[in-house]
């Protein structure tokens, strides 16, 4: 038995020692947020991959049912923001630092939008910070940045469309 276990543990190990944690994927939830009510919970998970980031948004409710929203673009997107709303209807995600990605939990919709000029670049050189929904959860509010610098303008308000819209302007919907 101990035959064929040892090439097993050996390839595990050559399989991993050169790894990051990154790479393994760990840690496995990158980022969990709170809604207000503690009804679910906003969560980035991490998925193993040669070349990070390879992560999922993802929505955990009190009943322990996950909704996974989107996986993100390996190696190309990331998210290290979430916010709710205050009534807990609605989180947002924060992707790139400069796209919006708004999920809605009654209608289980996720729309998305770009928060700041990116330019056409694939890493904008415009960043979002201090992202914030409004006290009725019908705007989300930023702070636009410069990626490099780290010079920022004033304060910027953005209407979210409402869930059961059609026509979602700017917003794009990803599900």
């Amino acid at each position: 038995m101990l035959i064929t276990r040892t090439p097993l543990v050996f390839t595990a190990f050559l399989l991993t020692s050169g790894c990051t944690a990154k790479q393994l994927g760990l840690p496995r939830t990158e980022l969990a947020v709170a809604a207000p009510d503690s009804s679910a919970w906003a969560e980035v998970r991490n998925h193993p991959s040669f070349d990070p980031p390879d992560q999922s948004l993802q929505i955990r409710l009190h009943s322990g049912e996950v909704v996974r929203l989107v996986r993100l673009a390996p190696d190309q997107d990331w998210c290290n923001a979430a916010v709710w709303a205050p009534d807990g209807s609605r989180v947002a995600f924060l992707v790139q630092d400069a796209t919006a990605y708004v999920y809605d939990l009654a209608t289980r919709r996720l729309i998305a939008t770009d928060l700041v000029d990116k330019g056409g670049a694939y890493l904008s050189e415009n960043i979002a910070r201090e992202l914030t929904f409004s006290t009725d959860g019908a705007q989300l509010s930023l702070l636009p940045c410069k990626r490099r610098g780290g010079s920022c303008g004033l304060r910027v308000a953005i209407p979210v469309p409402a869930p059961a819209a059609d026509e979602l302007g700017p917003w794009r919907r990803l599900s």
